[in-house]
């Protein structure tokens, strides 16, 4: 089990990519795509589970989806474990939420 930690104070947004999902569903166990998404400071981690360690969020906003067209997902600025994370992209989506303040 490989664990990356994104610790930054940045927004982290985890939300779960439905299009991996069904791609899951219908190809070999060998072929899975990670479904858990974590977006932070520009960057795209894609990995098989997401451990925050402190406050989190939920949000729903049907009618303000995220650019990438997420209507719900999670917030945090507390720590976030990746658990066996395949990639990190640069953000083409998600940004221009409203940000989380305390």
């Amino acid at each position: 089990m490989d664990v990356t930690t994104i610790a930054t104070k940045h927004v982290k947004r985890i939300h779960i990519n439905q299009h991996n999902i069904r791609h899951n569903a219908k190809c070999d166990p060998a072929d899975r795509l990670p479904c858990v998404t974590v977006k932070t400071n520009g960057k795209n981690y894609r990995c098989r589970e997401a451990i925050v360690d402190g406050q989190t969020r939920v949000v729903y906003q049907p009618d303000k989806p995220l650019s990438c067209g997420a209507k719900v997902w999670i917030e945090t600025h507390d720590p976030v474990k990746l658990i066996d994370c395949v990639n990190v992209t640069m953000a083409v989506g998600c940004e221009g939420a409203e940000q989380w303040t305390e």
